[in-house]
């Protein structure tokens, strides 16, 4: 009877020691998985700025090019202003010259 509680005994230790053992281990995997979750999302950020970037640079040449563009028809309007008045000043003056007179 006396082996019987003593074999019961150490069972119960040798239960205790692996339910302690499995707390531990699922403490270390927590950790573990703790420490691969904050990697993984610096490793996300790290790649959301990287596209922001990306994106920011692209979006500031399609500004640039869109500017360029604007300034170029812009440009041509005042050459093509510049022409007509340059090449027909006299008719013009004549025609503002009438037109204010008519009143």
């Amino acid at each position: 009877m006396n082996e019987v509680i003593t074999k019961l005994y150490e069972m119960e230790e040798t239960a205790g020691r692996i339910l302690a053992d499995a707390q531990r281990y699922k403490e270390r995997l927590t950790e573990q998985k703790e420490l691969e979750q904050r990697a993984m999302e610096k490793e996300l950020e790290r790649e959301l700025k990287r596209y922001l970037e990306q994106e920011e640079k692209k979006l500031r040449l399609e500004a640039a090019e869109k500017i360029r563009q604007l300034e170029l028809k812009h440009d041509l309007q005042i050459q093509e202003l510049d022409k007509k008045y340059d090449g027909h000043f006299p008719e013009l003056s004549e025609e503002i010259f009438q037109r204010i007179t008519e009143v």
